[in-house]
């Protein structure tokens, strides 16, 4: 019988076992897909950009809920400049439900946190796409704690480490797609 480890997450040779690597692996096909679902909307149209800041503004509700407390105060500025973008395009407020309130431990709370602090490279994306006149203070948004400075404290934090983590971690980005991918509507 053979002791050896097996990686919680397939990885291409080389690949190393780093968190970040493990959550985009695990995450490839819910991130696609979102991204697909997303890209229906064409931003250069108001009512489609419009539509596109509601379903973030909608998302962003529920993946709060998922995230760490210390990402809440980047959270909230992400809100208030959508609703800022949302007003600007004429569009009323936005009727944000409840917080589904997902059960996630700490590490869960990693995985959330992955998905909305990774979704503002996707913003700088689609930022390309939105006419220089259109409000784009949810898209031009910067977080206090930069990308590369997440991914430090993720792979550093020791209630990351445990054999567990990763999956915990992994089911808390999924639930983070999940809550985007519910706001989008059926194109």
């Amino acid at each position: 019988m053979s002791t050896a480890k097996v990686s919680p997450v397939p990885q291409p040779e080389g690949a190393g076992d780093s968190l970040r690597h493990q959550l985009r692996v695990a995450t490839r096909a819910e991130h696609e897909s979102l991204d697909q679902r997303l890209s229906a909307f064409d931003l250069r149209h108001l009512p489609d950009y419009r539509a596109f800041l509601g379903i973030h503004r909608v998302a962003l509700t529920d993946i709060a809920a998922l995230c760490r407390p210390y990402d809440q105060d980047d959270i909230a500025g992400l809100a208030r400049s959508l609703d800022a973008d949302l007003l600007a395009c004429g569009a009323l407020p936005v009727a944000t439900r409840p917080a589904h309130q997902a059960a996630v431990d700490a590490c869960g709370q990693w995985g959330g946190a992955y998905v909305i602090r990774g979704s503002r490279l996707g913003a700088q994306l689609f930022a390309r796409q939105v006419p220089a006149d259109y409000p784009r203070a949810y898209l031009d948004h910067v977080c206090t704690l930069a990308w590369p400075d997440f991914l430090r404290q993720l792979e550093a934090d020791p209630g990351n480490r445990g054999p567990e983590a990763p999956r915990r971690i992994i089911h808390g980005a999924r639930l983070a797609f999940a809550a985007f991918a519910a706001a989008v509507p059926v194109r």
